[in-house]
């Protein structure tokens, strides 16, 4: 933990068991929390306000109070996104029927939308189908993806541009 966090040896015993024990208030199991923390110990610099409106801000998106600690559970690190951050997330993966994504494998959620963008492209124009069910090749390494599919990353991203698409320019995506 200190190696992830080495800002830990400065907060004191009372604000460590205060942060686990705010854990614990909202629903996590004391072992929960424990594996929490040891997944991201930034979290004890997260305020317990910033954990109660992230979880309220995914439930917005559909998801049930259990499915958004579960997603917490395995990534803790979503506390410390922007919300413009997981918006853009959430709603390109609603998009293209991916919903259930974030409750399935929340540590997915942290590739860049640019890159799902452009691999999501990448497979569709090869009428490659991705769907909830068969997902993992989108979220490869970048070295077994481009071996695997013979197709450099940057390359990839320049041809299926996010930010030209967000801006409804198909033309430059092409």
């Amino acid at each position: 933990m200190t190696r992830k966090e080495p800002s830990i040896y400065n907060y004191s015993i009372e604000s460590i068991k205060t942060k686990l024990s705010s854990l614990v208030s909202l629903g996590y199991t004391f072992e929960e929390a424990l594996s929490m923390t040891a997944n991201c110990p930034a979290i004890y610099s997260y305020s317990f306000e910033m954990i109660t409106n992230k979880t309220k801000f995914l439930m917005n998106f559909g998801y049930t109070e259990l499915e958004v600690k579960k997603m917490l559970k395995i990534l803790p690190q979503l506390c410390g996104l922007s919300y413009e951050n997981i918006m853009e997330k959430l709603s390109f993966y609603d998009s293209i029927g991916m919903h259930d994504l974030a409750i399935i494998n929340p540590r997915e959620l942290m590739q860049s939308v640019a890159l799902s963008y452009a691999r999501y492209s990448f497979f569709k124009d090869r009428g490659i189908i991705i769907t909830i069910s068969d997902y993992k090749d989108l979220f490869l390494g970048k070295v077994k993806f481009e071996k695997k599919y013979k197709v450099n990353t940057d390359e990839l991203l320049k041809t299926y541009n996010y930010a030209d698409y967000m801006n409804g320019d198909t033309a430059k995506t092409r």
